[in-house]
């Protein structure tokens, strides 16, 4: 698991909430939250290949871990990394991979993303955590991750996962969990449709789910005055996404 916050924001154990949902008493998953360097002092691919460390370690003891039905997943930033690392890896590595919010196409400019958004949406939003994320945040963090990287940097698969043209690089099992405010929804859900497109009629790679949630912004579920029924999706978000990853649905 890879938290988020920009790639620059400290945040290891910020998603403790949903890693319990994952290993509860009776799984028998074992999860991984993974500390990875932060930019702007250890920008890209510093973080990728600290979870390339990790990835390592669980392949160098087979005896220890079962790596074919080895998950990813992330949030945000971590999202991002979550799919370049899945990606990147050799072909199935990873069975399943579960992403909240993430951050897919850095080859489309923040400000555009904004404006593509419906704009009863972007209007009835707040802005900062929970809702439109400020452009300035949006440009700083991405910045302070490329930083001291040629601009072109940004059509590579690792930095834009979003732009990798073959599907099958993908794991077998995908999820992905969008906000209807979200700047960052757009490419997420693109790049779910296009994994559905790629994949019909291939039983081999049939499992790609979009879950959108309404009426919220990203990383909403970090926003610290959840009324209830805030409090009700996130807890619908987190109880799917943990019983994809555990393999209770959609094996």
């Amino acid at each position: 698991h890879l938290s988020g916050r920009g790639f620059c924001v400290k945040s290891h154990g910020i998603d403790d909430d949903f890693l319990h949902c994952v290993a509860r008493d009776n799984s028998t998953f074992l999860v991984l939250d993974v500390e990875y360097r932060l930019a702007p002092e250890y920008p890209f691919p510093a973080a990728l290949e600290d979870v390339e460390d990790v990835l390592q370690f669980l392949k160098g003891h087979p005896d220890k871990y079962d790596l074919t039905h080895l998950a990813i997943c992330g949030f945000g930033a971590g999202g991002n990394l979550a799919l370049a690392m899945a990606i990147s890896s050799p072909p199935d590595t990873f069975e399943t991979a579960v992403v909240f919010y993430p951050i897919t196409d850095m080859w489309i400019s923040e400000k555009r993303k904004i404006q593509l958004m419906d704009p009863r949406i972007r209007d009835r939003m707040r802005r900062g955590t929970g809702g439109v994320m400020p452009l300035w945040v949006m440009d700083t963090t991405l910045k302070c991750y490329l930083r001291g990287h040629p601009r072109n940097i940004v059509m590579d698969v690792r930095v834009s996962p979003g732009r990798q043209q073959d599907m099958t690089r993908y794991p077998r099992r995908c999820f992905f969990i969008t906000c209807e405010g979200d700047p960052w929804a757009l490419e997420a859900r693109t790049l779910a449709t296009g994994l559905m497109g790629a994949r019909r009629g291939t039983p081999a790679f049939t499992t790609v789910r979009v879950m959108e949630i309404p009426g919220v912004g990203h990383a909403w579920d970090k926003y610290r005055k959840l009324d209830t029924h805030g409090m009700q999706l996130r807890n619908m978000a987190y109880n799917e996404a943990a019983r994809f990853l555990r393999r209770e649905i959609d094996p």
